[in-house]
């Protein structure tokens, strides 16, 4: 996809945000509104949450981990209140399952 024709009104249009989106959590990143972030996605629950949501809404929470959430990673590590939500607006999936994708934030 050529980001420079993203359209959007279209992205950030949450006329029909159903209220609820999975959270990703990453130890290092803090996502803001109107900017795009590219991620490579690698471990198979965070593989599958890109297929669930890219059959309806598109839009992924990014949440900041918690200060010692290494102890928990593959539990349900603590992450701070505030997220940045984004939609998916590019993707591209490797032979090996491996998934690229941009999110755009929204607002």
């Amino acid at each position: 996809m050529d980001l420079s024709s993203l359209d959007l009104k279209d992205v950030c249009n949450l006329k029909s945000f159903s209220g609820t989106v999975p959270l990703f959590p990453l130890s290092t990143v803090v996502f803001f509104p109107n900017t795009l972030l590219p991620l490579h996605v690698f471990e198979p629950r965070y593989k599958q949450m890109v297929k669930d949501v890219s059959t309806s809404e598109r839009i992924i929470g990014m949440a900041l981990l918690k200060p010692g959430w290494e102890s928990n990673y593959y539990g349900n590590p603590e992450v701070y209140d505030v997220v940045g939500m984004g939609r998916i607006v590019s993707s591209e999936t490797f032979e090996d399952g491996r998934i690229n994708i941009v999110l755009y934030g929204l607002k």
